[in-house]
């Protein structure tokens, strides 16, 4: 009973560090250079202890493992790769879930039920730790009716069990790619437009304003397509991150080597001026199309309703 005190004593702990801090604040990628399961540490002090900051956060639904660490400044990066430009929205709300586990309703079982409820197993996890490295971890089971997560207390000789709140499954199931902070493309005002040059399969062609309004591509008049196409401009945005720096194998799988189409728009931006906006266009994928942005090396997934009318020119 004494070390079940101390781990809820160090968990509430944490888990206020946690609140404190929250103000501040297809492939999954997983680290290949360690072990999944996390590590308690067994050789923490009797009592309350000291706790500072809590500096990572790391979790698994038994496939995607997520691992955050928080930065000097308050903010959280994914520790896999800390240039992921990692949206912090998603990290408050586990965080807000996380603190809630404090609260959770305890439920009662048989001496050997923890086997049948799959808490038996330790590749289902919740763990946080701060910086002098102590560490209050929740190893989760089965799920209920409700689809909520049966937990235990790492370190808890007692096995109580507990009802993860009903928030945890989907939180702890996302894909990192899930969570990007994704780029804003410029929204580009047909008045602001100074040339379009396609690249397409069958060669690059340049499109030309006459002084009624109509669009050329060298002699063909390409009015009603290029005028769809502008139209499309006014408001480009990105569905959802694909693969972040991918592999020379990922492009031709997403129709990106070669390319459907590329498209070079030079137009005056805020300031006047003068910039370009490239968007390169591959393959479908349901309802949307694999699309690189500028040199960004990201592949990202675009409505079709954005893309079709660029891949209007292949026809």
């Amino acid at each position: 009973m004494r070390t079940m005190k101390k781990y809820l004593a160090l968990a509430l702990a944490l888990l206020l560090c946690l609140s404190a801090l929250w103000g501040c604040g297809k492939k999954d990628p997983q680290s290949e250079d360690e072990d999944q399961t996390p590590q308690t540490d067994e050789t923490l002090p009797e009592g309350d202890p000291v706790v500072t900051l809590s500096d990572t956060l790391e979790c698994c639904d038994g496939e995607r493992t997520l691992r955050f660490i928080r930065n000097e400044d308050g903010s959280w990066s994914w520790r896999d790769d800390l240039d992921f430009p990692l949206d912090n929205t998603y990290v408050s709300q586990l965080l807000t879930t996380v603190s809630a586990m404090q609260n959770m309703e305890t439920v009662s079982i048989g001496e050997d039920d923890d086997e049948d409820l799959g808490l038996d197993d330790e590749d289902k996890y919740v763990s946080a730790s701060n910086e002098k490295g102590e560490t209050v971890t929740w190893y989760l089971g089965d799920k209920d009716s409700e689809g909520r997560y049966y937990a235990r207390i790492a370190g808890d000789e007692n096995y109580t069990v507990y009802l993860a709140p009903a928030e945890l499954t989907e939180q702890i199931s996302r894909s990192i790619y899930d969570m990007m902070l994704l780029p804003q493309l410029p929204a580009i005002a047909p008045d602001r437009i100074r040339s379009i040059t396609i690249d397409i399969p069958a060669g690059t062609f340049r499109l030309q304003q006459d002084s009624e309004g109509r669009w050329f591509a060298g002699d063909t008049n390409v009015t009603q397509k290029a005028e769809m196409f502008i139209a499309s401009l006014a408001q480009p945005t990105l569905v959802s991150c694909l693969d972040y720096k991918p592999s020379d194998g990922a492009l031709p799988l997403c129709g990106l080597e070669p390319y459907a189409a590329r498209v070079t728009v030079s137009y005056l931006n805020t300031v006047d001026t003068e910039q370009d906006f490239v968007l390169t266009a591959g393959s479908a994928r349901g309802e949307y199309y694999c699309v690189t942005i500028g040199e960004d090396p990201t592949i990202y997934l675009m409505d079709a309703a954005a893309v079709k009318p660029l891949l209007a020119f292949t026809q």
